[in-house]
């Protein structure tokens, strides 16, 4: 119920919104261990695919994908080994043409 609002964010145009939540939450990780959860969750949703609205968005939204990407590797500054594998799981979902199994 906490993760609600992300199913609105699948969108490849929000992917900045998406990496500034993630980041948000990275340096809370850092205090407070409870956000590792969260993060952890929130990872497993963005291994599945983002919706186009056009057929020209995989091209207009590449920098910000490529960005999105370099944030979520960020993450794997945070010392919890749950969230370091939902890392790799989702960068490895951006290379991946097969449905990723369910979160």
């Amino acid at each position: 119920k906490r993760l609600s609002f992300l199913k609105y964010l699948k969108l490849l145009k929000e992917l900045t919104d998406i990496s500034r939540i993630l980041s948000l939450c990275a340096e809370k990780a850092t205090d407070h261990p409870e956000y590792a959860s969260f993060l952890c969750e929130a990872l497993k949703i963005c291994r599945l695919p983002f919706l186009q609205q056009k057929t020209t968005d995989e091209q207009h939204f590449a920098q910000e994908a490529a960005e999105f990407l370099s944030s979520i590797c960020y993450l794997m500054r945070i010392p919890d080994p749950d969230v370091r594998r939902c890392v790799v799981e989702a960068v490895q979902s951006f290379f991946c043409s097969g449905i990723p199994p369910k979160p």
